[in-house]
């Protein structure tokens, strides 16, 4: 039987990791960055929200949630200037 790949970009081999950001307990179902790209938001099995300096590679807050369940969506707002995350 002939195997079809579809959306196999060149480009994803060339892709490399730059950092792994340490701090979830469970595995990591989301992650969002901020309009302009100075904070990234993830969401985890964990229950809990981590917000990143994703240039830095720190951790700047982390935030348990009234989950019950994986987190599996995590976005900035828009027009909320980063200060709330849905």
């Amino acid at each position: 039987a002939e195997v079809r790949v579809v959306g196999s970009d060149p480009t994803v081999p060339r892709l490399e990791r730059e950092a792994l950001l340490v701090g979830h307990s469970g595995c990591v179902n989301t992650v969002s960055y901020s309009l302009t790209g100075d904070l990234l938001v993830s969401g985890s099995d964990d229950t809990h929200l981590r917000l990143w300096n994703p240039l830095e590679h720190t951790l700047l807050s982390a935030t348990e949630t009234p989950h019950q369940g994986n987190i599996f969506s995590a976005k900035f707002m828009p027009q909320s200037g980063n200060r709330l995350v849905a």
